[in-house]
């Protein structure tokens, strides 16, 4: 079981409790300050105590280098430089309480959730909103209550989720159409990213959730041993996650067979307030009474060593013991050796040396979970004199019937040389009913008739069934429709020798061609493509794959020509291009685009935002963000023209923007302050009309009929 060391003891509340690099524990208290730990060394990298950070803090977070540090004050956020402690930047957010703060992986944005449900984004070094990324709840409006309850993050995608329990899932540079992965449940306090296409999220009701975000499904729903769940955190093997929630134990849970592992995996003497768990498979927990835990949790190196010292019972102990430790590469490597001595002890077996086989075997004594497949080992061999007696006198029905009951004897190069006999029986038996010669095939299937599981498929064969026979026919010549309507008729076809060798060579084409459009290899998909022509067989995978394929082409082609506004809707369209190496290409591309007119957005400098841009302004899968870097930089402008008291110009910006981008929040803010500062009353209301759609200002030619002469 995990061991438990007490590491540190506060004096007030914990409020904030992270892991940022591998050896780094970073933690904020309600009155303390804020501190960052060197686990290995026990000490004290880095002590914060800020005027503003304390009783009143309403969010916190490090950024995962551990530079930097965000914290809020109601609607204030405070973003700290932790090298020398001086105040990088305040942000502002008018009439919203920050409830929730989150640095990108980058650390170069700071994320903020607040009591609106609005989610914003901000340049960790500017206070101007970069983008409003989503806004809560979903469905339901006019709510009395909001928040946003909790974000994770995994390269430049954000999950978020809040008030009406809907969970967005938001790509922070191009902001293509946000994809939703519950419109409506209860609250989820908990998300968590488990590689790029898994997330995990949790509910107050105690419901975990495996998402697959390749085709936004849910893959497994856990009933987790308690409500309230607070916290999940990824642990080094990947099927497995521990949660916490407002108990005094944290839960083991397996999201790959989609079950509870251990309800109470570890339990502590208060209850649980946050968790963490570092790179060296420390699991940190902070407790309701401020007390920090550290749980060592079962150590993949003590598996490896008990492995490389051929200590196999202790390993399958630790194993049996720490379901932890299932399936990680010591795991792999101990099941490895496993293997390999019941191979030794197999061919050993087959060389009639029983005391070497006993031998090979001794370090597996007492393991539990092999001792039937080892117990049964010894059993075939028992009868293995009289199963090459049989393979000798060519009784190949009498030996599977041994094959059915000492399964082992399938592991002999007898068995496959009886199976080998009868793919060939059962193709000579076609190719003399095809010429209307019965009898031989008759004689050569006749003695198989007496093995259980392949009588049927005989018997069909010999009554000359029209659709089994039209089936094997279609194997032939490939041709999968037909192949694929008769399987569906009858399953008892799907056990023809030839169908099997036929459905291998599918799979590992299929695995081709994926590989191939990837990698740009276009002609060889096509090639492979090629074979399933006019076939309905595995129908749903084949037009996925015939979907990507034409993708990268019109991706290539547009590539080719220097078309990068359509290379960008087509990766948009079409995300599994995304992984490929030309979509890699584009992306890279476009984050270093979109962060260099981010710059220029928070200068207001719209021109060099649309000269940077050019054609690109226009993409039609990512106006939302392009829209968001030309209102920052109006907004930006009209922000400098205040600061410079140059109300004139001020007021024709503004007027430019409403007509441009409709009346928002953000203007409406901005309107009251020149108001406020000019003494000036504007010439509108700050209700007056309907609310503009966001992607209205494609029909500005003061940004558009510019940009066309840039293409």
């Amino acid at each position: 079981m995990p061991k438990i060391y007490p590491y540190a003891k506060e004096r007030s509340e914990i409020i904030s409790f992270n892991r940022l690099n591998k050896s780094s524990l970073a933690f904020a208290t309600k009155y303390s300050g804020a501190k960052i730990l060197d686990i290995h060394k026990h000490t004290t990298i880095l002590k914060l105590v800020h005027k503003e950070l304390g009783s009143l803090t309403t969010a916190i977070c490090f950024s995962r280098d551990a530079k930097m540090m965000a914290f809020a004050n109601t609607n204030i956020i405070y973003v700290v430089d932790l090298e020398t402690k001086g105040l990088v930047k305040n942000i502002k957010i008018p009439n919203e309480k920050i409830e929730l703060l989150s640095f990108c992986p980058a650390s170069t944005y700071v994320i903020a959730g607040t009591d609106c449900g609005r989610v914003y984004q901000y340049r960790y070094n500017h206070s101007a909103i970069l983008s409003r990324l989503c806004s809560f709840p979903h469905k339901a409006r006019d709510t009395q209550h909001n928040f946003v309850s909790s974000f994770a993050m995994y390269n430049d995608k954000l999950a978020c989720s809040g008030q009406g329990g809907a969970i967005f899932l938001i790509d922070l540079h191009s902001k293509i159409q946000r994809d939703v992965l519950i419109e409506q449940g209860s609250r989820v306090n908990a998300l968590c990213f488990i590689d790029e296409n898994t997330l995990i999220s949790a509910n107050i009701d105690g419901d975990v959730i495996v998402h697959s975000l390749q085709n936004l499904q849910e893959l497994k729903r856990i009933d987790a041993p308690f409500k309230n769940i607070q916290d999940i955190v990824q642990t080094p093997n990947n099927n497995y996650v521990i949660v916490s929630g407002n108990t005094n134990y944290v839960a083991l849970l397996d999201i790959k067979k989609g079950k509870v592992a251990h309800a109470k995996y570890i339990s502590f003497e208060k209850k649980v307030n946050k968790i963490t768990l570092l790179h060296d498979e420390s699991l940190f927990v902070a407790l309701e009474d401020s007390e920090i835990l550290n749980v060592k949790l079962p150590n993949r190196e003590e598996l490896k060593e008990l492995v490389m010292k051929n200590a196999l019972y202790e390993a399958y102990r630790l194993i049996e013991n720490e379901p932890i430790l299932d399936a990680t590469i010591e795991y792999k490597l101990l099941e490895k050796r496993y293997k390999d001595i019941y191979k030794e002890a197999l061919n050993a077996l087959i060389n009639q040396n029983l005391t070497i086989a006993q031998q090979c075997v001794s370090p597996l004594k007492g393991i539990r979970s092999k001792e039937r497949e080892i117990s049964d080992l010894f059993k075939a061999f028992e009868h293995f004199s009289r199963f090459k007696i049989l393979y000798s006198e060519k009784k190949y029905a009498l030996c599977f019937a041994m094959c059915s009951k000492y399964n082992a004897l399938k592991l002999t190069s007898i068995y496959e040389k009886i199976e080998e006999a009868w793919r060939e029986s059962f193709k000579n038996a076609y190719k003399y009913l095809s010429v209307n010669d019965t009898q031989s095939a008759k004689a050569l299937l006749h003695e198989y008739l007496t093995v259980l599981n392949k009588r049927e498929i005989i018997k069909l064969l010999l009554v000359q069934d029209n659709d089994f026979m039209s089936f094997l026919r279609a194997i032939e010549v490939n041709d999968f429709q037909t192949v694929d309507e008769l399987s569906h008729k009858n399953k008892i076809f799907l056990e023809a020798p030839t169908y099997i060798s036929l459905n291998q060579s599918i799979e590992k084409n299929i695995k081709k061609i994926e590989r191939f459009i990837k990698q740009g290899e276009l002609q060889k998909a096509k090639e492979h493509l090629q074979l399933f022509k006019n076939s309905s067989f595995m129908q749903e995978e084949l037009k996925r794959l015939i979907r990507s394929l034409n993708a990268m082409i019109r991706l290539q082609n547009a590539y080719k020509t220097n078309n990068i506004k359509t290379c960008y809707e087509i990766l948009d369209t079409n995300k599994s291009l995304n992984a490929s190496k030309l979509g890699i290409l584009l992306n890279k591309r476009w984050a270093l685009l979109v962060s260099k007119c981010e710059e220029y957005a928070l200068q207001g400098d719209a021109k060099s935002i649309k000269l940077a841009l050019a054609n690109l302004i226009s993409i039609s899968t990512r106006t939302d963000k392009i829209g968001d870097l030309l209102r920052v930089s109006f907004q930006s402008k009209i922000k400098a023209s205040l600061f410079a008291k140059n109300y004139t110009s001020a007021h024709n910006i503004i007027y430019s923007y409403i007509d441009i981008f409709g009346n928002d929040n953000e203007m409406k803010s901005l309107m009251k302050t020149y108001e406020y500062l000019s003494s000036q009353k504007l010439a509108i209301t700050f209700e007056q009309g309907e609310r503009t759609p966001r992607d209205a200002w494609l029909s500005s030619e003061l940004i558009m009929e510019f940009s066309k002469t840039l293409s």
